[in-house]
């Protein structure tokens, strides 16, 4: 054999890595060819289905939707049920619900069954200082949290809350003596907490109209059973869906009634 001559060198054959993949060219070839395949059949299935009604504009089943929200909203109150939380704190968009409802599909249902306090924010987010707050009042199971609850989120320095109510031909309701009552479970001191009592025979109307020189609104939800809601919306609710202000919408926890007396 012959040898090397002195100082040369003989190149080893190259060895690929170990544990490295090597694709031989069949193998990318059938790669490539089954990932062209899927996509032909999905352009094949999108051509077929071109002829759908709803193929340019898809609807939206609202049974699926309706059912969708109550499976969400019993899932929100078991967990609140399940870690004791308290109280509840929920962001709202501002928009009517449908049908039987009058906030939402979701919302309804929680403040509802919720074991706990429930306070609803809209347009809250940001960081907002609050110095004067409207509190509309009419004597209901809600007022006292929606007082403490004012008194909490409104500016420790200058803050100011405005106890409001409309007085109506069948409706007389005593502020002093409720804040007195109450006072407390206030975060301000009593002279930071003001009253105001006007007469109209409009409650939503007078409470927007006095609403536009506060910087947030705070009010408690109705307690009226839900038959009632069904047949009209709530002045709370209404008051909710129009004001242009931050708002929170707060709902007490009561003692559980019986499934006769929510609805009656």
């Amino acid at each position: 054999k012959a040898r090397p001559a002195p100082g040369s060198e003989v190149a080893a054959p190259t060895q690929p890595p170990v544990g490295t993949a090597t694709w031989t060219r069949r193998e990318t070839f059938i790669l490539v060819s089954i990932v062209l395949g899927a996509l032909l059949l999905r352009l094949i299935y999108l051509w077929q289905y071109r002829d759908n009604p709803t193929f340019d504009k898809p609807i939206m089943d609202p049974l699926y939707h309706l059912e969708w929200a109550r499976h969400f909203a019993r899932g929100i109150v078991s967990a609140v049920r399940e870690k004791r939380i308290h109280p509840l704190i929920m962001g709202w968009h501002g928009r009517g619900g449908a049908g039987l409802f009058n906030l939402g599909s979701t919302v309804d249902p929680i403040i509802e069954q919720a074991p706990c306090n429930v306070l609803v924010l809209k347009d809250c987010g940001g960081n907002q200082t609050f110095r004067r707050i409207l509190v509309p009042l009419a004597g209901g199971p809600n007022a006292a949290l929606a007082l403490e609850t004012a008194s909490i989120i409104a500016d420790k320095e200058d803050g100011e809350i405005v106890a409001f109510t409309v007085e109506t031909a069948d409706r007389d309701f005593s502020i002093p003596h409720f804040l007195t009552e109450h006072e407390s479970r206030l975060h301000l001191p009593r002279e930071k907490i003001h009253t105001k009592t006007v007469r109209s025979q409009d409650v939503v109307q007078a409470i927007l109209a006095e609403a536009a020189d506060y910087d947030a609104v705070v009010l408690g939800c109705t307690h009226e059973p839900i038959l009632k809601q069904m047949t009209h919306e709530t002045v709370p609710e209404t008051v909710a869906r129009l004001c242009n202000k931050p708002l929170v919408m707060v709902k007490a926890a009561t003692r559980i009634r019986t499934w006769v007396q929510r609805w009656l």
